[in-house]
């Protein structure tokens, strides 16, 4: 749609009062009333926005650094674990055969060949000298 000069619209209006009052062509200021607001990342000084990146990039090599590490850490504990398992079942197998070797049945095999004899006859009943019945 065109305008005529009949009907000048606000944008020509302001440009006709700016022209009239300006003394110099420096002076000259034209205000965009319509113009739209700059965006979020227009208004972002570079400078700024690069340390925002370098920033970025830093916290995300720390994360993926973690990450790895704890990997790293999580496959060292598994193989301790496996250690431990292994060296507790080492432990029983040992603890097994030393209750082996000096069992009941050992000890009633080996008896008779250093002098005891089985019997149920420990020693002499020991009675309560306030039970025993008066002479």
């Amino acid at each position: 749609m065109r305008t005529s000069l009949r009907n000048p619209t606000a944008g020509h209006r302001r440009f006709a009062g700016a022209m009239r009052s300006a003394s110099r062509w420096r002076e000259m200021v034209i205000v965009d009333e319509t113009a739209k607001e700059p965006s979020v990342v227009a208004r972002v000084a570079t400078w700024k926005f690069a340390l925002l990146v370098f920033a970025v990039a830093g916290a995300m090599t720390i994360y993926i650094g973690h990450v790895y590490n704890s990997q790293d850490l999580l496959d060292d504990l598994q193989a301790e674990r496996r250690e431990n398992l292994r060296l507790h079942l080492h432990h029983n197998s040992l603890l097994g055969q030393y209750n082996e070797s000096v069992g009941p049945v050992v000890i009633y095999e080996r008896a008779p060949s250093v002098g005891l004899q089985e019997g149920f006859d420990y020693a002499a009943t020991i009675l309560d000298p306030a039970e025993m019945p008066a002479p």
